[in-house]
């Protein structure tokens, strides 16, 4: 759902451009720009303790589905695209890093094989972005919602997956559920019980 939703909203939001108020060339040129800046922050924000892998992409989900939700309330055209941009760009950062932290996730014997599996779920998901594309013609602001509405739901679900910075790789499934590949702590997943965070 992570790789559908990402590829949905960032491939839909590429070729939103031409329901934009200005020229499909400038929109493009804009939307490239101001990614650069989200892209340049990745690295950092992954390799910080207080952030780590979870905390950039839930972070870069729930400030990009935000913000395309908050363009549509705001009723001031610039500062509306201002918002919009910034919600394209901070979706741009959670693709970039989801590469990254998927990889993580998954054992050696498995990772070559999960990452294609996921692949195809991102295809898929850049598939459909043009079918809301084209309700962007007609209804600008329901495009939105559908690309935001599945991006905020992964932002709250990547916050129940563990953290993997500094951690070392799994190489099978049982490495997975071991605590012995943790070089140093982490904060704990929201969605961790008790008894886990007791072990």
């Amino acid at each position: 759902f992570n790789w559908f939703s990402i590829s949905f909203a960032f491939y839909g939001l590429s070729m939103f451009s031409p329901n934009l108020p200005f020229s499909v060339y400038v929109a493009n040129a804009v939307s490239g720009l101001v990614a650069v800046p989200f892209y340049l922050m990745a690295p950092i924000l992954i390799d910080a303790k207080w952030c780590g892998r979870r905390g950039a992409i839930s972070g870069s989900y729930f400030v990009g589905s935000g913000c395309l939700f908050a363009s549509n309330a705001i009723s001031d055209e610039t500062l509306s695209l201002i918002v919009y941009y910034v919600g394209n760009g901070a979706l741009s950062l959670a693709f970039a890093v989801l590469y990254v932290w998927a990889a993580e996730l998954f054992p050696t014997t498995i990772r070559a094989r999960s990452m294609s599996i996921q692949s195809m779920f991102a295809r898929l998901g850049a598939m459909s972005s043009p079918f809301v594309v084209d309700i962007g013609q007609k209804n600008a602001a329901l495009a939105l919602l559908i690309f935001a509405t599945p991006c905020a739901i992964c932002g709250a679900l990547d916050l129940c997956l563990p953290e993997t910075r500094a951690r070392k790789l799994p190489n099978t499934t049982d490495d997975i559920f071991s605590d012995d590949g943790e070089s140093e702590s982490e904060p704990p997943s929201p969605c961790s019980s008790s008894d886990d965070e007791g072990k």
